[in-house]
């Protein structure tokens, strides 16, 4: 068995400061550590609230950690994880594409830290780390895998 954790954090970022500051709100934070087979997965399902027109829709930071966790002495941590969001009619949701602050994003909603933190794009090995934005709110699943 390998270990992942699998990371989901709610905050009200703002993309237009490297989403490093968060607006009003604590952030929510849901984390779970799982022990995988080689080549399995998990697969966590949520509820976004939907936006009023008139509100800005609230980011969420998700990762998928493997490699990283032997920092803190997980002699057994997925060496590579691949993670994915998909809507309640199985579309894949894409994450935002920029040059984040991974550190100040991590300590903004209480996340430790990772080596090197990217949006990693599929098929690319290492954590996994993703911002999305979920506006139209409705039903979301997270999979997460042990590559």
């Amino acid at each position: 068995m390998r270990l992942l954790v699998l990371l989901l954090a709610l905050a009200s970022f703002r993309p237009a400061t490297a989403l490093a500051q968060q607006s009003t709100g604590a952030p929510i934070n849901f984390s779970s550590l799982v022990a995988l087979p080689p080549s399995g997965s998990i697969t966590l399902g949520f509820v976004a609230a939907a936006v009023p027109s008139h509100a800005s829709a609230p980011f969420y930071l998700v990762r998928a950690v493997g490699p990283s966790l032997a920092q803190f002495g997980i002699a057994n941590p997925c060496a590579s994880v691949s993670l994915q969001a998909f809507d309640s009619n199985g579309q894949s949701v894409s994450p935002l594409v920029g040059q984040f602050d991974w550190p100040a994003i991590f300590a903004s909603v209480g996340a430790f830290p990772i080596f090197a933190p990217t949006s990693i794009p599929a098929g690319t090995t290492g954590d996994a780390c993703h911002i999305f934005s979920f506006p139209n709110g409705g039903g979301y699943t997270l999979q997460a895998k042990d590559l």
